[in-house]
């Protein structure tokens, strides 16, 4: 069985660490292969080193100095790891005792890129459905990439391949991971990194599978909210699809209508009374010299047209 890594971001979260780090300890004992936990600290100041001497002297522990975000963090865990697949989770997750168990074999297929893991989804409220995971889609419509998440029944996923994975949990051979450079610090702090890095993977012709019984319990935005206004959040959700876009769309098609509707995207913000739509483009704007160099950079790595992932991948 190959090694895995597995990369936790955390900032400021003992709390949530406890009360998942007991799963994913249990999946690693439970996994044939060998296996590691990193942990980076990313700028936080709370007793999560405390909690590793403590209970998990075995994980690794990584501080950096200052906060950074998401896709920064998980590319620095990387760098440290020293398995052949790399597991990155949110430290918000609480894993299956086996969901190691069925990855690596999907790794010995030539051009496999990633392994989407089977995400179930859970809010304060809500209880977990045992037959149904959370499916992220990937679509193009009306100028715009849209990610829905959607919950529906295992039975009724019949792909195989598909073109995105969670960012909550994802596994991704490292030395594609590495020749993609990781996640884009464009993206931080959050959002849309993922998406970028599957879109360009898919773009050189590379492969997502799905894993369904490779499981994980994610509770959503436990972390995100506790720090970020909601007008930030959706900012900067907004501002990402712009960078996604520009750096990654070449068909003419798709960016024509992208550029048909953003001035009716901004204007149907601030009818609404919402300011964040403006401001994301102009921020967007503001880092046009570097979308347009790693623009340059995909264009050359092109081998997947953008309607042939858009029309004909789940």
């Amino acid at each position: 069985m190959q090694g895995i890594s597995i990369i936790i971001p955390n900032y400021k979260g003992k709390n949530i660490l406890e009360k998942s780090l007991p799963s994913i300890v249990s999946a690693c004992d439970s996994y044939d292969g060998e296996s590691e936990i990193i942990i980076v600290e990313d700028g936080g100041d709370d007793e999560t080193a405390e909690l590793l001497k403590g209970k998990y002297s075995k994980i690794g522990y990584y501080k950096l100095n200052e906060n950074h975000g998401f896709g920064y963090t998980c590319n620095y865990g990387v760098a440290k790891s020293k398995f052949d697949i790399v597991v990155c989770l949110n430290n918000d997750v609480v894993v299956d005792k086996n969901f190691l168990k069925y990855l690596p074999e999907h790794f010995s297929e030539k051009d496999v890129f990633a392994v989407k893991i089977a995400t179930k989804s859970i809010g304060d409220r809500e209880k977990i459905k045992e037959d149904y995971i959370l499916w992220r889609y990937l679509e193009f419509r009306n100028g715009w990439i849209y990610t829905p998440f959607k919950e529906i029944a295992k039975r009724d996923i019949q792909m195989k391949y598909t073109k995105n994975v969670a960012g909550c949990a994802a596994a991704f051979l490292k030395a594609k991971y590495l020749k993609l450079k990781g996640f884009d610090d464009l993206f931080l702090p959050f959002y849309s990194e993922e998406t970028d890095l599957c879109y360009r993977a898919l773009k050189r012709g590379w492969k997502i599978i799905y894993e369904p019984r490779s499981v994980v319990l994610h509770k959503e935005h436990e972390t995100i909210s506790k720090y970020f206004s909601r007008n930030m959040v959706e900012m900067v959700g907004e501002r990402n699809m712009y960078y996604l876009i520009w750096k990654n769309i070449s068909s003419k098609k798709y960016l024509f209508q992208h550029i048909l509707f953003i001035p009716i995207r901004i204007i149907k913000g601030m009818l609404k009374g919402r300011v964040w739509p403006l401001l994301a483009f102009l921020k967007a704007l503001h880092h046009l010299p570097k979308i347009f160099k790693a623009r340059h950079v995909e264009i050359r790595e092109i081998v997947r047209k953008d309607e042939e992932i858009f029309d004909c991948l789940e």
